[in-house]
């Protein structure tokens, strides 16, 4: 277990925090369609490790760009692997930007990759001082000992020696070699051939060792015996591979680590450009106001021939926002105002329906009409808060929904159910808007008007 008294440095393996929130979140953008996932994920789960081991030292590790000397001792090394998706990799220099900011240290070493880092990393031997490792790499398993420490990110369970012996069945000393025996198929590194998980525990259990395996060689019989003699290029190449790098020339005191101040100017733009609110209310940090200057187009439909022109852009989008305005909260009581639709940021169409407006020029049974055709379209997605009241409403005349549907509401609370879910909060949550009020338009108190009051 970690121990508490003790100072802790640790060590993060960034790559594996990458691919782990890039894949374990939802694909997530901010307002100008920006990726942030990952930004989210890596942000949040260092958060959370520095508030539960409050470190005064700390170091982020990643993998440098390229090949390394690993691949020029095996060229199929890794050579199963994908390249870093798009998504991910337009992420990686906010999230490394926003590390620096919070006064973090990070490592690329190029020519080896982040395990050898780590490992060179974890030969401090300052007293008192404790070293934690922060990956969900099996690999680092062979560097655990009475000082340093793993912890898994992807299950959050702490590996010291009796943990990696009650998940391997090894201890820390012999997971090289048991590595070696089972291969990694992940970077494509061969194992011996017919010996997987449980014959190497059973055979390092026999042997202690490699060596012992080999040095007792004729005890053994059958299969095991000709694949382990067969293998000997296999597993020479295997160890070259799997052996960690521990002596690279980088500083390895743990006060070249030390946590220095924030830079709080830089968090601040990062996270207001990445719409990172949660993250900012963890930090204290204040969300820069955005201040539009987007040119916008907002139309008010008046006559069948701009009714026609909003069917055509709308099944030629084929997504896009939708919302009724009503005379009451109730959808049993309430009566259609008016409609609008929304395309693509800053383009809006209103179409008044009961309004007291002497332009509009169509009436409402083709408006009625258009409403119905557009919501039966089965190709067509409209996305909208609380739809379940529209649907209500626009059940009364007659108007069923047979598109696709996305509700914000209802995605808000499967994404996190805490908290409120109505579109003012939203807006300001994800997108950093503050949102026109109903009362700012119509009043309030007895001097309330209707909405069809209101000029269209």
């Amino acid at each position: 277990m970690v121990d508490k008294s003790k100072k802790n440095f640790i060590i993060v393996d960034g790559s594996s925090y990458l691919y782990r929130a890039y894949y374990a979140l939802p694909h997530l953008k901010n307002s100008q369609g920006q990726n942030t996932g990952a930004i989210f994920g890596v942000t949040n789960m260092l958060l959370k490790l520095m508030k539960t081991y409050k470190p005064q030292y700390l170091c982020i590790v990643f993998d440098a760009k390229g090949k390394n000397f690993r691949h020029a001792l095996y060229k199929e090394y890794k050579s199963n692997r994908k390249a870093m998706p798009t998504e991910l990799s337009e992420q990686v220099e906010p999230i490394m930007d926003f590390i620096k900011s919070l006064g973090i240290k990070i490592l690329q070493i190029p020519d080896v990759e982040a395990d050898d880092v780590i490992a060179t990393l974890a030969q401090n031997k300052q007293n008192n001082i404790e070293v934690i490792i922060s990956s969900g790499d099996k690999d680092l398993a062979q560097l655990v000992n009475k000082n340093v420490t793993l912890i898994n990110s992807m299950d959050d369970k702490i590996l010291d020696t009796d943990g990696v012996y009650k998940k391997f069945g090894v201890y820390p000393q012999q997971i090289f070699d048991y590595l070696v025996l089972v291969g990694d198929t992940s970077d494509n590194i061969p194992g011996v051939e017919g010996i997987g998980a449980k014959t190497a525990v059973k055979l390092l259990d026999d042997f202690e060792n490699l060596e012992g395996i080999f040095k007792n060689i004729n005890k053994l019989k059958g299969k095991i015996k000709e694949n382990l003699v067969n293998a000997i290029d296999t597993i020479e190449i295997a160890k070259k591979l799997i052996k960690l790098k521990t002596n690279l020339q980088i500083e390895i005191n743990a006060k070249d680590y030390l946590i220095t101040d924030r830079d709080k100017e830089t968090l601040s733009k990062i996270i207001t450009t990445y719409d990172l609110k949660t993250i900012a209310e963890n930090l204290d940090l204040k969300i820069i106001k955005k201040n539009n200057t987007s040119k916008v187009n907002y139309v008010n439909i008046y006559t069948s021939k701009e009714l026609e022109n909003l069917c055509s852009k709308l099944n030629k989008e084929k997504f896009f926002a939708f919302d009724t305005e009503t005379t009451s909260l109730d959808s049993i009581e309430a009566k259609l105002v008016g409609v609008s639709f929304s395309v693509k940021p800053y383009e809006a169409y209103y179409i008044p329906i009961n309004h007291h407006d002497k332009n509009i020029d169509v009436n409402e049974k083709k408006i009625l009409e258009f409403i119905k055709k557009i919501m039966g379209e089965k190709k067509l997605t409209i996305v909208g808060q609380n739809l379940k009241y529209d649907m209500n409403v626009l059940k009364k005349y007659n108007i069923e929904f047979n598109c696709k549907i996305h509700d914000t509401m209802v995605m808000s609370y499967i994404y996190n159910s805490t908290g409120k879910h109505d579109l003012d909060t939203l807006a300001d949550k994800y997108l950093n808007h503050t949102t026109i009020k109903y009362e700012e338009l119509v009043g309030s108190g007895a001097k309330q008007k209707l909405f069809s009051d209101i000029d269209a």
